[in-house]
């Protein structure tokens, strides 16, 4: 494990990740955004996790857990209603229902 503070691994740290290899990243996200704007989020998961993991290793850059975990569990779900029910709109019905939990999420970590 390498030790950030320690001044032997300094050098250590600019080989893995740099201030371009952020900027690299936050550029590519914004081109993912801006391409695909007028598109349904849920409709893409996929592509959109995959162009994101993509980045994330490419330019080094760490990913929140629980992020990766919300979009695949987005994944999934759209596959097992899809399969369930060809003929259903996930998203119309989804996207209302995450909006919520991430309220309530927010207003209970705001009250800890």
């Amino acid at each position: 494990m390498i030790d950030y503070n320690n001044q032997q691994d300094k050098g250590i740290r600019n080989l893995t990740r740099s201030d371009l290899d952020e900027e690299l990243f936050c550029r590519g996200i914004e081109r993912i955004c801006l391409d695909d704007q007028d598109n349904n989020f849920l409709e893409k998961v996929g592509d959109y996790l995959a162009d994101i993991c993509y980045l994330a290793c490419k330019h080094r850059v760490k990913l929140e857990a629980k992020f990766i975990n919300a979009a695949l569990a987005c994944e999934i779900m759209e596959g097992i209603a899809c399969s369930l029910y060809p003929d259903m709109e996930v998203q119309s019905i989804a996207l209302p229902m995450v909006f919520k939990a991430e309220v309530m999420h927010g207003l209970r970590s705001s009250m800890s």
